[in-house]
């Protein structure tokens, strides 16, 4: 799906997407995930804001200009800053974090870095994309 200036909001979704926007958030609540294919959101002016059972086993590949990820999820976060060649590794359980909704900023991402996350066991993978974007992985 590719939308142009909209925000794109999907309830109950299962399977795989590929949502594309180029001004405007998306927004998907998951029902559950059942697929092995790989699910691509991205948005080149706007949040992606996910919704998951705590139980799902996820691999994100989160890529940003410039954002911030804020999740209440336990997940292991591995930090890739291609200008400074080092990882950084968080979890969402660290101390002084702040918060936007109840949400933990767990990565503050500049200069074109790129997070992995497993949450669980990891699985299915869900690419992110943003280049003026937050990014939301919330608890259903």
């Amino acid at each position: 799906m590719i939308v142009s200036s909209n925000n794109v909001r999907l309830e109950e979704v299962s399977g795989p997407l590929s949502i594309s926007s180029n001004s405007g958030n998306i927004e998907v609540v998951y029902d559950g995930i059942s697929s092995e294919a790989i699910t691509v959101f991205s948005t080149s002016s706007g949040d992606v804001d996910i919704t998951l059972a705590e139980s799902s086993n996820v691999d994100f590949n989160i890529s940003q200009t410039s954002g911030e990820v804020f999740t209440d999820l336990d997940i292991d976060f591995t930090t890739v800053k291609p200008d400074e060649n080092k990882d950084v590794k968080l979890r969402n359980n660290q101390a002084n974090l702040t918060y936007a909704n109840q949400l933990a900023r767990v990565v503050s991402m500049h200069a074109s870095a790129i997070s992995m996350a497993r949450m669980n066991n990891g699985g299915t993978r869900i690419d992110i994309n943003t280049i003026a974007g937050d990014v939301y992985l919330r608890k259903k």
